[in-house]
């Protein structure tokens, strides 16, 4: 993963426009507030927390899923860094999905329960297979940043933040 946000700064320090990157993975340990110290065999906070603020620098939003335990009051690493778009799952009726990790530094939430959407039906045989997940909301969260950099290419992530807070539902 290290890799691939450093090929993102790389992009944006070329001068390409990258609005944002999406992490749509969790890991099993939850956090109740900022994690970016956490340092354990598998994650290594500080060298996460330093990548996420270097691009949150250079204009580009990290969005990530909070994750899918349905705790209240924790998200899973990395959405837990102070320095991510944490991004929760809504159902069809913009409730929280009892699925969706939330907790107090989560900054958005966005579609993530099974709808019958293109976007959340995945080819299955035949058919489709309907899934749901923070790792469905958390993209549509980095396309709202996308279109929001192509109409505000001057705004910076936290005032991209606050439109999608202050426009969307409540």
């Amino acid at each position: 993963v290290f890799y691939a946000l450093d090929h993102f700064v790389r992009l944006a320090d070329a001068g390409l426009d990258v609005a944002a990157v999406n992490l749509s993975l969790a890991t099993a340990s939850l956090y109740a507030g900022a994690c970016d110290a956490v340092q354990t065999g598998e994650i290594d906070g500080a060298g996460f927390a330093a990548m996420l603020a270097d691009l949150r620098d250079r204009g580009v939003a990290v969005t990530v899923a909070s994750g899918n335990d349905g705790v209240a009051g924790r998200m899973a690493f990395p959405a837990c860094l102070s320095a991510a778009v944490a991004v929760g799952a809504t159902d069809l009726a913009d409730h929280i999905a009892p699925f969706s990790n939330t907790a107090a530094g989560m900054d958005l939430l966005a579609p993530g329960a099974t709808s019958g959407s293109s976007s959340l039906a995945i080819p299955s045989g035949t058919g489709y297979s309907q899934w749901a997940g923070t790792s469905f909301a958390a993209p549509h969260a980095a396309g709202a940043y996308a279109l929001l950099d192509g109409r505000y290419p001057t705004a910076t992530v936290d005032q991209r933040l606050w439109f999608l807070r202050t426009a969307g539902v409540a």
